[in-house]
């Protein structure tokens, strides 16, 4: 097996760290939507 080849760890890793980054970025996102959702019904 070649030493620069991903395994299939590394690349489960790479997915799961992706993964988890746009994760974050949603509930950034849902949170900001929610407050602007509030903003508009409390007026």
């Amino acid at each position: 097996m070649s030493e620069n080849k991903p395994t299939r760890r590394d690349v489960i890793d790479a997915e799961l760290k992706k993964t988890k980054a746009e994760l974050a970025v949603a509930k950034h996102r849902e949170a900001k939507l929610r407050n602007q959702i509030k903003g508009m019904t409390e007026r």
